[in-house]
């Protein structure tokens, strides 16, 4: 029998476990540390969260992005993403991303850039970012930053160094 999945937007409530969550997908506590800085922060964010049988057991954060130091509110970094070691391997990091990816549009972003897995994220209709003209501003091979346009022609003629919120500066 099919798992019972659910996904909801995460709230005030849900943060410890969101914490813990994401600390067991990931070594050390960057990201953990990186998604709490962003919410205290109060600016504009993004965090879908799934349930597998009712438990927390996935999260896609979202947080607002820049090109070459304007903000014109469209577009938005992804990540961190994470699925618990539990229930990895079954096709519910697809099906989490794509229903994010549906969460992120409504919210209003029309394009979205990512450093990630080239072999995962293309699955969802993610290609190098460089074909947008996008530029990474850490070290990364071209194949693993990659964007979406949300929205058709959502990144024509745009181009530009991508700039995320400050927290992802902070060690």
């Amino acid at each position: 029998m099919p798992p019972a999945l659910s996904f909801c937007l995460d709230t005030d409530a849900d943060n410890a476990d969101l914490l813990r969550l994401i600390d067991a997908c990931f070594p050390g506590d960057f990201e953990s540390r990186l998604v709490d800085k962003i919410k205290r922060a109060g600016g504009d964010y993004l965090s879908v969260l799934m349930q597998v049988d009712g438990r927390l057991a996935g999260q896609v954060f979202y947080s607002p992005v820049t090109l070459d130091g304007t903000d014109d509110g469209h577009g938005a970094g992804l990540g961190p993403m994470c699925i618990h070691p539990d229930v990895q391997r079954r096709g519910l990091g697809l099906r989490l991303l794509r229903e994010s990816l549906t969460r992120a549009q409504a919210h209003g972003w029309r394009w979205v850039v990512l450093l990630g897995h080239p072999e995962f994220y293309p699955l969802a209709g993610f290609t190098p970012a460089s074909q947008f003209g996008l530029s990474c501003p850490y070290p990364a091979p071209d194949e693993a930053f990659m964007a979406l346009e949300l929205a058709p022609g959502a990144l024509e003629d745009v181009g530009g160094m991508v700039s995320y919120h400050p927290a992802f500066n902070e060690g």
